[in-house]
């Protein structure tokens, strides 16, 4: 019975759901856990990047094509009108993304590596 009650439960990878963007809050195991900023590290591929860009010999910076499907679009993007050459890209989190979600090994951190989405849908 000591071993029993001595174990510890550990998290594994887990698909967690974003309940909040500002700040970001996701739910866990089934809504159970709310994990919130200060134990959360989000990977540089979901955060948001700034590119300069050069204006060509007309003064514009020409043309840029982002394509993602209309439905759930991945890549949501700003052109800054003051400064034409600023193109800032970034993966946009919204209320309802579901992400996946692996624990430190200390279990007091979690990493959000990726939006996920099931087969199918």
């Amino acid at each position: 019975m000591f071993k029993e009650r001595e174990n510890k439960i550990n998290i594994g990878p887990c698909v967690g759901k974003v309940v909040g963007v500002e700040p970001l809050k996701v739910s866990i195991l089934d809504g159970q856990v709310i994990l919130q900023e200060g134990h959360l590290y989000i990977c540089q591929s979901l955060a948001k990047r700034e590119y300069k860009l050069e204006l060509n010999a007309d003064g514009d910076i020409g043309d840029i094509a982002i394509t993602s499907k209309p439905s759930n679009p991945l890549i949501a993007f700003n052109i800054n009108e003051k400064e034409k050459t600023k193109l800032t890209l970034y993966f946009e989190l919204k209320q309802g993304d579901e992400v996946l979600i692996i624990p430190a090994e200390n279990q007091q951190v979690f990493f959000i590596v990726d939006k996920i989405q099931k087969v199918g849908d």
